[in-house]
């Protein structure tokens, strides 16, 4: 009995360990990329770029609830492959500390854009999260602060 008894405890420790492991989605996992534990960190976000904002929520067990498993995959090549040159930082909801800021609601998964600690963008659900970034890599959205280069062209054709 005592054999069982040890046999199951460390059976049980070993699940609850490998829930812990960072899970791939694709070729990339949460642990590639920048997060922030604190809501007073967030006012820093965007500071000399805009930067793309992806809350998820994963709990103790390793567990993602259905829309950011729906999402991780695609938001996360978006983040290490992007040709814009978007930095992304990510927040697992359940380990964040403090006041949340306007702006950010408490639904997950959510995708922001944030320009100088404002949120620019936000798009909650993996539906409208991967339309979104969809949106981004064919250049259908223009991303706020960062003038068009045909824009620039007129301006300097102006100054001569």
């Amino acid at each position: 009995m005592k054999k069982l008894a040890t046999v199951l405890v460390v059976l049980s420790f070993a699940l609850i360990l490998s829930g812990c492991r960072d899970q791939y989605f694709g070729d990339y996992r949460t642990g590639d990329f920048e997060h922030i534990n604190h809501w007073e960190d967030f006012e820093k976000i965007g500071e000399d770029q805009v930067e793309v904002v992806y809350i998820y929520n994963r709990d103790f067990k390793g567990t993602f609830n259905i829309g950011s498993r729906e999402a991780n995959e695609e938001v996360f090549r978006f983040g290490m492959e992007n040709e814009l040159g978007l930095n992304m930082i990510l927040i697992n909801s359940r380990e964040m500390q403090g006041q949340r800021p306007h702006g950010v609601d408490r639904y997950q998964p959510q995708l922001l854009l944030v320009n100088n600690g404002v949120v620019t963008e936000r798009e909650t659900g993996a539906t409208h999260i991967l339309r979104f970034i969809e949106s981004l890599e064919n250049e259908e959205y223009e991303l706020p602060g960062i003038e068009n280069d045909d824009n620039n062209d007129e301006t300097n054709d102006n100054d001569e």
